[in-house]
C-alpha cells in the first residue's frame, strides 16, 4: 500500500511539472512596412513555449505553425511546422541566444528559417529558398558576428517563398503596439493522465479487498 502511495504522489508531481511547461501560445505581429512592403500584412502563429518566473517571458521550444498574410487579406502562406530556430543573437562564447518572446512586446527574439540556416554565414533568404521572419531587439550582425559596438535594434522581417526573394514586409523599428501574444491552452499529456487514472483505480480495488 505505501509503494502504491508513493507511486501516486509521484505522478501527481510529474503531470503537474509537465502540464506546466506544455504551454500553447498565439501569437500576430501587424506590419506597418515601414523599411519594406506594403502596411497591413499579419505574421501569426502559434509555439509551444515555457514561461518564465517573470511571468512574461516565454522561451520558445517550438513552433507549431505560423503564417504570413499579405496586405489584401486575401492569401495566406503557410510557412513549415518544423523550421529551424534560434535567437538573433550570440553570447560571448558565439552561441545562439535562445529564441524568446513576451507577453507585452518588451522582449522579442526569434529567427525562424524553414529551410534551415542554409545561407553564408548562418542566415537564410526569406525568398524562394523557403522564406522565414524575424522580429528580434537583438544587437545588429556585422559578417556574420554580432557586433559589440553596434546599438540594440528593433526589426521585424518575413518573406515567403511563394513571393519569391524579391518581396520581404519589413518593419524597423517594429511597433510593439502591434504585437500580440496569449495562452492558446495548457494541455495536459493524454498518456500520464490515463496512467495516474489507472493507479488510483488500483488504489481504490486494494482498498476494497
Amino acid at each position: 500500500m505505501k509503494l502504491l502511495n508513493k507511486l501516486t504522489i509521484l505522478m501527481l508531481l510529474s503531470s503537474t511539472a509537465l502540464t506546466a511547461n506544455a504551454t500553447t501560445i498565439s501569437f500576430s505581429y501587424l506590419f506597418e512596412g515601414s523599411t519594406n512592403g506594403e502596411a497591413g500584412s499579419i505574421l501569426q502563429g502559434v509555439i509551444d513555449g515555457d514561461i518564465q518566473g517573470d511571468g512574461n517571458t516565454i522561451f520558445i521550444n517550438n513552433f507549431i505553425s505560423a503564417s504570413l498574410t499579405d496586405s489584401n487579406g486575401i492569401h495566406n502562406y503557410v510557412f513549415s511546422a518544423t523550421p529551424g530556430i534560434r535567437g538573433f543573437g550570440e553570447d560571448i562564447g558565439g552561441n545562439a541566444n535562445p529564441a524568446s518572446m513576451s507577453f507585452n512586446g518588451d522582449i522579442l527574439d526569434f529567427w525562424v528559417c524553414p529551410g534551415g540556416f542554409t545561407s553564408s554565414p548562418g542566415d537564410c533568404a526569406f525568398g524562394v529558398d523557403g522564406g522565414g521572419f524575424l522580429i528580434t531587439n537583438g544587437p545588429e550582425y556585422v559578417d556574420g558576428q554580432t557586433d559589440p559596438r553596434s546599438f540594440f535594434t528593433e526589426r521585424a522581417h518575413a518573406g515567403h517563398a511563394d513571393l519569391t526573394n524579391s518581396y520581404r514586409v519589413s518593419d524597423i523599428d517594429y511597433n510593439t503596439a502591434n504585437w500580440n501574444a496569449s495562452i492558446s491552452s495548457v494541455p495536459e499529456p493524454a498518456s500520464l493522465s490515463l496512467l495516474l487514472l489507472g493507479v488510483l483505480g488500483l488504489r481504490r480495488r486494494v482498498k476494497k479487498s
